[in-house]
């Protein structure tokens, strides 16, 4: 997990050397904060503890957000009730080129809906989002939860066969 703190003036993102040294900086920065986490299967307790100790020294919980490669209702939902109303995808490897340039790029909000087959798996230590409709062997991108995970299916093509297939029963 990662603190990032966004500055007004110079419309960049800063890095934060440590959470919990960042949770202290935060609660008095007027600015927006971004949480990234990588493996939210891993980092969710640890996460919602920190939005905790932010809330309890008195920080604005309308300046969090959180990032992630990997959004999913199940993990999602666990911060949503700590208070957060804020979310994004975006890719790992280019976050942090990403925001030490420009504000909130290649991050596309995740809407307060988003397709029940979309979860987080790990395979090797990694944390990949899935598709359930494929038994979890389509592994979804950036690009992907835009285009279809985000659209409450419309454009998915498993979503389009699995309408195909009930057609041609009926």
């Amino acid at each position: 997990m990662e603190l990032y703190f966004g500055m007004k003036k110079t419309n960049t993102w800063t890095r934060s050397a440590n959470v919990f040294h960042g949770l202290q900086n935060a609660v008095q920065s007027n600015g927006e904060i971004l949480f990234f986490c990588a493996n939210p299967l891993e980092e969710c307790d640890n996460l919602r503890a920190a939005i905790w100790f932010y809330r309890q020294a008195g920080g604005q919980l309308g300046q969090l957000a959180v990032a992630s490669p990997c959004p999913a209702e199940d993990w999602i939902q666990k911060i949503r009730d700590e208070g957060v109303g804020r979310f994004f995808s975006t890719s790992p490897w280019r976050l942090a080129w990403q925001l030490s340039r420009v504000r909130l790029p290649e991050m596309h909000e995740v809407p307060l809906r988003v397709c029940p087959s979309l979860h987080v798996r790990l395979h090797q230590g990694t944390a990949l989002s899935v598709c359930g409709n494929r038994s979890d062997l389509m592994v979804l991108g950036h690009h992907h939860h835009t285009r279809w995970c985000f659209c409450d299916g419309s454009g998915c093509p498993q979503v389009e066969r699995a309408a195909q297939r009930r057609e041609q029963v009926n």
